[in-house]
C-alpha cells in the first residue's frame, strides 16, 4: 500500500472537538482528599472560600481583602452560619487570618469591617503530593480517639482481671458481714441527665459529628439535645462517653435535614419558653411601630416613645394607650391619655414621655392627663419640683444641650443627677443651628473616650427627637 504524502498530512492533523471553556477559579483534586470534616467527609465549605481567596490572589496578587460573610452567601449561596463556621475553622487550620477594623471611606466611619489574610506558604503544602497528610479542620482527632474511654470503664476492666482467679470469691461476695473489718456502706454511682450536658462544647459537638456522619451545625445539635432532655426528662447515662454516643446514634437517624437546619436561626418550637415568646411579639410589635410609614401626630408620637422608652415598659404603655383626639392641645396646656389596663410609671418614665409629647404636639404642654378605663382615675403627670431646682435648671439647662441634657437625668432616673454632675455637666456643646448638628467638647480624653463609648448611642437618639444630630465628642 503507498501512502501519499496528503495522507500524512490528514493523519497527523488534530481531531476536531468542542474546545471548553471556563471562566473563575479551579479547585485541586487533592484539596478533596486533605481539608476534611470531623466526620471524615470533605470540607466543601471551607474549599469553595479558599479557592475564592486563592483566585483573587492570582487575579490581582494581594494576600488581604476586606470580605465579609455576606459575600461567601451570595458568591456561592451558603448560609451566613456555614461560611462563619468554614472561615473559623480555616483560621484554626492556618490557612488564612482574620481581623475586624474601622475604615472610614468619603468622610463615613465604618466599625467591624472584616479583613481576611491568606496564607500562601500553608496553601502552598495543599498542593504537594502527600496524600496521607491531612490538614486538621475543626480540630480533628483520629478514630482511636474517639469515643473518649472514661475511667469507669477502665475501674471495671481492673475489677474484673482481679477477679479471674482460681480461688472462689464466695466467702468476699457473700453477704455475711465480715467481723474483721467495719461495716461498709453501699454507694451509688451517680447518673447525668440530658439536660446536665446541655450547652455542648466544640470538642464534644465534633465528636457527635464524627460518629453520626452528618454535618449538622453546633446550634442544631444543641436544640436537638435540649428537645430531647425535655422529652426524655428520665433518661440518664453514667458517664459523658456513653452520652455521646447515644447522641451519635440519635443524629444518625434524625429526620431533619442536616443541611436546612444549620443555621443561626433554627429553633425547635418545643424549646421556645413563654418568656422568649413574649419578648419576640414584643420585638415585632415595636419594629412594626418604628418602621411605620404613618405621618400622622399619634403615630410620630408612639414611634418617639418607643425609641426612648426602656422596650417593656415601651410596649406595655403602647399596648394599652389610646391618645385622644389632641386637636385641643394646640391651645390648652394638657395632653389626654387613656389606658385600657392601670400602669405604674415613675417620675422619669412620666417626664419622657412629657418631652415627647412636646416635641410633637409644642413646648407650650406641660401636663399629662392619664386616665385609666378600669377605675376611670385621673393621674397627674405635670412635674412639679422645688423652686429651688426649678431656678436652678433655669440657670444650667438652655438651649438644645440643655434639653439633651435634662433627657438624660431622666433616663437614668434617680441616679441622672449625680451621672450629670459626674459628665453631663462636664462638657460644653456647639451647636450648629443651620446644619442641625451638635459637637460636645470634653476638658480631658478620659471624659472625652467616657462620654463616646458609653453614651454617645443614647445622646444622639436624643438629639434625633430635636432633628439635631451629634457630629463628635472632641477635647478642649
Amino acid at each position: 500500500m503507498i501512502v501519499t504524502q496528503e495522507d500524512r498530512a490528514c493523519n497527523n492533523a488534530e481531531p476536531q472537538t468542542n474546545k471548553i471553556s471556563i471562566s473563575g477559579n479551579i479547585v485541586p483534586s487533592n484539596w478533596y482528599h486533605r481539608l476534611l470534616r470531623p466526620c471524615g467527609k470533605s470540607d466543601t465549605t471551607a474549599i469553595a472560600i479558599l479557592s475564592e481567596l486563592v483566585f483573587l490572589h492570582r487575579y490581582n496578587g494581594n494576600t488581604e481583602f476586606q470580605l465579609n460573610f455576606n459575600y461567601f452567601k451570595r458568591k456561592f449561596n451558603f448560609g451566613i452560619s456555614q461560611a462563619k463556621d468554614a472561615v473559623i475553622r480555616l483560621e484554626q487550620a492556618e490557612l488564612l487570618k482574620r481581623s475586624l477594623r474601622t475604615v472610614i471611606v468619603r468622610g463615613r466611619r465604618f466599625t467591624n469591617e472584616m479583613f481576611l489574610v491568606l496564607n500562601i506558604e500553608n496553601v502552598l503544602k495543599l498542593n504537594s503530593q502527600d496524600q496521607a497528610k491531612k490538614f486538621p479542620l475543626s480540630g480533628r482527632k483520629e478514630k482511636t480517639d474517639s469515643p473518649e474511654i472514661s475511667s469507669d470503664n477502665i475501674d471495671k476492666k481492673e475489677n474484673n482481671k482481679k477477679s479471674r482467679s482460681s480461688e472462689s470469691s464466695f466467702v468476699s461476695n457473700s453477704f455475711l458481714e465480715n467481723q474483721d473489718s467495719p461495716i461498709s456502706v453501699v454507694t451509688y454511682k451517680q447518673r447525668f441527665s440530658l439536660a446536665s450536658f446541655y450547652p455542648l462544647t466544640q470538642s464534644d459537638i465534633d465528636k457527635m459529628q464524627y460518629l453520626c456522619g452528618r454535618e449538622f451545625s453546633g446550634n442544631a445539635i444543641n436544640e436537638i439535645l435540649q428537645s430531647l432532655s425535655i422529652k426524655l426528662p428520665n433518661h440518664s447515662f453514667p458517664h459523658k462517653a456513653a452520652f455521646i454516643k447515644y447522641m451519635g446514634k440519635a443524629l444518625a437517624y434524625e429526620m431533619r435535614d442536616a443541611v436546612k437546619i444549620s443555621n443561626e436561626s433554627f429553633r425547635i418550637k418545643g424549646n421556645i419558653t413563654s418568656e422568649e415568646n413574649i419578648t419576640k411579639a414584643r420585638e415585632e410589635f415595636l419594629n412594626e411601630i418604628e418602621n411605620s410609614r404613618d405621618t400622622s401626630a399619634k403615630m410620630q408620637l408612639s414611634r418617639k416613645l418607643a425609641g426612648i422608652l426602656e422596650p417593656s415598659i415601651a410596649y406595655d404603655f403602647l399596648m394599652s394607650a389610646s391618645f385622644v383626639d389632641n386637636t385641643e392641645s394646640l391651645k390648652a396646656d394638657n395632653f389626654k391619655i387613656i389606658l385600657r389596663k392601670k400602669l405604674t410609671l415613675s417620675q422619669s418614665e412620666h417626664r419622657l414621655i412629657l418631652a415627647q409629647v412636646q416635641s410633637v404636639y409644642g413646648d407650650h404642654i406641660n401636663r399629662l392627663n392619664i386616665t385609666s378605663s378600669q377605675d376611670a382615675e385621673t393621674t397627674d403627670a405635670s412635674f412639679k419640683q422645688p423652686r429651688a431646682l426649678q431656678k436652678e435648671d433655669t440657670k444650667s439647662f438652655e438651649g438644645i444641650w440643655g434639653k439633651i441634657r435634662q433627657g438624660l437625668i431622666d433616663y437614668y432616673g434617680s441616679g441622672g443627677n449625680a451621672m450629670d454632675n459626674a459628665w453631663f455637666g462636664k462638657l460644653t456643646a456647639e451647636v450648629d443651628s443651620n446644619a442641625k448638628k451638635l459637637t460636645l467638647k470634653a476638658p480631658t480624653k478620659f471624659i472625652k473616650d467616657w462620654v463616646q463609648s458609653n453614651y454617645s448611642h443614647l445622646i444622639d437618639k436624643l438629639c434625633s427627637l430635636h432633628s439635631y444630630s451629634l457630629e463628635e465628642v472632641r477635647c478642649v
